[in-house]
């Protein structure tokens, strides 16, 4: 099993202020990680912002161009 951290968490004290935060985290099975060591949905993320970027240097490129 490997833990992934999924975020924070923070307690606030009586007068309002924030208490150090806590990681929060989830089990994830040996069987989900793929053997780039991410699951399916880091991996689609991943694609997802690459072709993001890409997009958005193309603009650049072709914007240096002119």
């Amino acid at each position: 099993m490997a833990r992934v951290q999924i975020g924070v968490m923070a307690l606030r004290k009586p007068n309002g202020e924030f208490l150090p935060s806590t990681p929060i985290y989830e089990d994830i099975p040996d069987t989900q990680i793929k053997p780039s060591k991410l699951t399916a949905t880091e991996e689609r993320q991943c694609d997802e912002l690459t072709k993001m970027l890409v997009k958005k240097f193309k603009q650049y490129k072709d914007g240096i161009k002119k």
